[in-house]
């Protein structure tokens, strides 16, 4: 058992074999914390997970969730896991429902059962939709224009849901736009910029790459 471990400076890490997840765990590790990356590897890569173990699972699977909680008992829960393609969202908009909404509930409730302390859900801009003032603040109403956006909005609203009903964890969303870059050394990927050939552009990074 790492030091970490011992000393409770455990968080869960869902989606933590991604790219915002795996540059997470990198920051954790070197805060003296231990992070568990909770990932389906189905965007993900098993060898960008380096600072700590990595749970193979699938968000929407409780059983799977709660087996790795119970097992690393973590006091905070970092939920990154979800799709994040707008064109794919068009596509299939239930696959979104279900995995970013239903998704961040069971995180939500998992956490609740466990007593874990916080939680800090990913959320994204797109809840803005057009917005028709910029800058855009949090104050800014939220009008999503896609089945992705429409999802991160559901989900925030189910985890809000969720932890007054619990009486916690203490939840903060974070929306951001793209996040793209790396990490100087760079360490938090195996390949950066890499992305495999059967997986589809889903960010504007990703299209940039293709670029020759």
């Amino acid at each position: 058992m790492s030091d970490a471990a011992r000393h409770g400076k455990v968080v869960l890490v869902t989606g933590g074999a991604g790219y915002i997840g795996s540059h997470l765990c990198l920051a954790l590790s070197a805060a003296g914390y231990l992070p568990v990356a909770y990932d389906s590897l189905l965007t993900g890569h098993a060898a960008a997970v380096r600072w700590g173990p990595l749970e193979a699972g699938d968000i929407l699977d409780t059983a799977r969730l709660r087996g790795a909680i119970e097992k690393y008992r973590p006091h905070a829960l970092l939920h990154l896991a979800g799709l994040a393609s707008v064109a794919e969202s068009t596509q299939s908009p239930e696959l979104y429902h279900r995995v970013n909404a239903v998704g961040s509930r069971i995180a939500a409730d998992e956490a609740a059962r466990a007593g874990i302390r916080f939680l800090i859900f990913s959320s994204t801009c797109a809840v803005y939709g057009a917005a028709k003032h910029l800058p855009i603040t949090e104050e800014t109403e939220t009008a999503p224009i896609s089945p992705y956006g429409q999802s991160k909005l559901e989900a925030e609203r189910l985890l809000r849901l969720a932890t007054q009903a619990h009486g916690g964890p203490r939840c903060s969303i974070l929306r951001y736009f793209n996040a793209a870059g790396a990490e100087p050394a760079p360490r938090a990927t195996a390949n950066p910029g890499a992305r495999a050939a059967d997986r589809p552009a889903r960010n504007p990074m990703d299209f940039v790459m293709m670029v020759p």
